[in-house]
Order: structure tokens, then sequence, then C-alpha cells
């Protein structure tokens, strides 16, 4: 029997899809992950429920806040699995976006998750130093 409850693996579809989503474009790929997930979790299948949650989603009418209040993510064990899920789903189109990753730095919050629970899933910019500015005096040979 998974770990995942039924109730849970509604909302957890909800916020795979919409980590699918976040790009702006779902890609086959992206939903092929969401599916395998969901069945490993399930136990091997989609049963009709979930399926009927899969075709109905729209990412415009998601709430990551009502996603992460319905998984009810109580221990550190599962709120990292949910987060490598989110991460499975990003990375799945072998790409991964600044929109992805700050996606799964919202999730990561929404669920109460501390930045070491999500350290090395996400891509952060990191500001450099700007070159010098030449004097505006030829170099010396």
């Amino acid at each position: 029997m998974s770990k995942w409850s039924k109730d849970q693996l509604q909302h957890l579809a909800d916020v795979l899809l919409a980590a699918a989503a976040v790009d702006r474009e779902t890609l086959l790929e992206e939903r092929g992950a969401v599916r395998d997930i969901l069945a490993e979790l399930a136990g091997g299948g989609i049963d009709a429920q979930l399926e009927q949650r899969l075709q109905a989603f729209r990412a415009s009418d998601f709430d990551l806040a009502a996603a992460a209040a319905g998984l009810d993510l109580r221990d550190a064990t599962q709120r990292r699995e949910a987060l490598g899920f989110v991460s499975r789903v990003t990375e799945s189109d072998d790409v991964h976006d600044l929109d992805e990753s700050d996606f799964i730095v919202r999730f990561a919050k929404a669920i109460g998750a501390s930045p070491d629970e999500y350290a090395g899933l996400t891509v952060e910019l990191t500001p450099s130093e700007p070159p010098p500015v030449p004097s505006g005096r030829p170099s010396k040979p």
C-alpha cells in the first residue's frame, strides 16, 4: 500500500501538472513524467478518478496554497519526496529554467520545507563582478 493517500495523490497531480505548465508549455515528456510518478505512487496504475483529475486540470485555475494544504505533508521525508517529484517533472524535457526553479521554491515554501530540503533542485543566478572598464589608454607591448 502506498504511503500517499488517494486525496494526497489528487493534490500531487495538480502540483505536478502545474510544474509542467510553469514554463508555459506542457510537453509530452512532462505529462509522461507526471503519469509515471502517479502510477508508481498508486501502486502501478492510475484510477478513473485520478485520470479525470489529470484531464480536467487547468493551470489558470491552479491554487498552490490549496494544493499544498491538501497534500498535508508533515514530515521532511515526504516533503523532500514531493519536491523530488516536482523536480523530476521539470527536468523531464531536459530543460530547467528559472520559472521552474521559482516554482520549486514557491512549492517548497508552501509545504513548509526548509532550504535544505530543496537544495540542489533549483537553478540560482549569482551576481558576478562586472568586467573592468578600459582606461582608454592604449596598452604598451
